[in-house]
């Protein structure tokens, strides 16, 4: 495992979202922000994030967070979505692949013209 992937590794399982912990819940923040960061442009990054399981924790936040009705927790957890499927063919083919978008029940991912479009649906419908 090279450094950038235990890097990755390490950051993601600072994503463990705690409601009634404040520093947890700043310490995950903080998480999401970097890796929004470090992930923009970096296919590589993006690929480690993507195979350490990031998509179901950053799905599992959403969820905690109340799906739509999250505010800015669930906007930087989809832009950091954004970030992992926007050109980049084999997170997408992951993502698909792997069923998420039917196994959390969330999420609806489409690819149109090289644009990835995200639907978000109201916490009502879950419930």
């Amino acid at each position: 495992m090279s450094a950038s992937s235990k890097f990755i590794h390490y950051l993601l399982t600072l994503l463990n979202f705690n409601p009634k912990n404040a520093s947890a819940i700043l310490r995950c923040l903080q998480t999401i922000l970097l890796l929004i960061a470090i992930s923009k442009n970096n296919a590589n990054i993006q690929k480690i994030i993507a195979f350490e399981n990031g998509f179901d924790r950053i799905l599992v936040i959403i969820k905690d967070e109340g799906y739509s009705d999250g505010g800015p927790v669930v906007e930087d957890c989809l832009h950091l979505f954004l970030n992992l499927l926007r050109n980049n063919n084999s997170n997408l083919t992951f993502f698909r692949e792997g069923k998420k978008i039917f196994e959390v029940r969330i999420l609806s991912v489409y690819s149109i013209d090289q644009q990835i479009i995200l639907f978000l649906p109201c916490r009502e419908l879950y419930q």
